[in-house]
């Protein structure tokens, strides 16, 4: 499983790639499309992170709730 910081990385490539992209769009129309797709896979990936980041939060104060439950 990549780690966090591969998803940091991967996520960082992508936005550097898509910048390089839209300041060349005149010289390269045919990268819109692809542009297009990297763009929703980088939103959705983005979505899917926070989505994990929320659920380990929940997860760790669900864990404090029941330690002091049963305590």
């Amino acid at each position: 499983m990549p780690s966090k910081t591969t998803y940091t990385k991967t996520l960082r490539d992508w936005e550097l790639l898509l910048s390089a992209v839209a300041e060349n769009a005149g010289a390269m129309p045919e990268a819109e499309e692809l542009r297009a797709a990297l763009t929703q896979h980088m939103t959705r990936a983005r979505e899917i992170k926070a989505l994990q980041d929320t659920a380990k939060s929940s997860r760790q104060q669900h864990t404090q709730d029941l330690k002091a439950e049963l305590a």
